[in-house]
């Protein structure tokens, strides 16, 4: 009785995979890509504001159909380097912000041949290192992405970021400007 249960419970799990491969094949396109991007970084606060230049990695997955485009993405981003650091008082705290890291939702269309548009819609939680204290905030965005090649693509974009209040500096807004490439796994 219970090999007879195994059996069909294999049978059915065979099926199925065998199924949802077939289904997918047909229906699915979508990769597992990382990339460097470069950005440029202007946050400002009531009490402060800062410009800053960091590097963010990506990790996502792409998928698209004829000429629709949805991407899931994780991102991290180590350390800023200052380029301008303006305070309310010279000893005062800063609006530079660091270690972030989040997740975002990256829909999007084909727009001419090969260029890509998309919405960057996520969640950043980052370290304000004067205040030291993680925030959470909310992203939106526009990008353009290109095909270089089959694996590799070219991509631009801005973010907007706005956090909640921070002590000592206020309620702190990102403008971000970046530049990156991304790898495409193949399946």
């Amino acid at each position: 009785m219970l090999k007879k249960q195994w059996a069909s419970a294999f049978l059915a799990a065979s099926l199925c995979s065998t199924a949802s491969a077939t289904l997918c094949d047909q229906f699915c396109h979508g990769k597992v890509y990382i990339g460097p991007t470069l950005l440029v970084q202007d946050i400002s606060a009531n009490q402060a504001s800062f410009r800053g230049l960091h590097g963010r990695a990506s990790l996502g997955y792409a998928d698209w159909s004829n000429k629709y485009y949805f991407a899931g993405e994780l991102f991290y981003i180590p350390a800023t380097m200052t380029l301008s650091d303006i305070r309310g008082n010279a000893n005062g705290p800063t609006a530079k912000a660091s270690n972030s890291f989040g997740a975002s939702l990256l829909p999007g269309t084909l727009i001419y041949k090969q260029i890509l548009g998309y919405l960057r819609l996520g969640l950043i939680s980052s370290r304000f290192v004067a205040p030291n204290s993680m925030k959470l905030g909310a992203q939106l965005g526009l990008g353009l992405q290109t095909r270089l090649t089959s694996q590799i693509a070219l991509r631009g974009e801005y973010i907007y970021t706005g956090y909640g209040s921070v002590s000592q500096i206020g309620t702190p807004n990102s403008n971000e400007f970046g530049v990156g490439f991304i790898y495409f796994f193949e399946r």
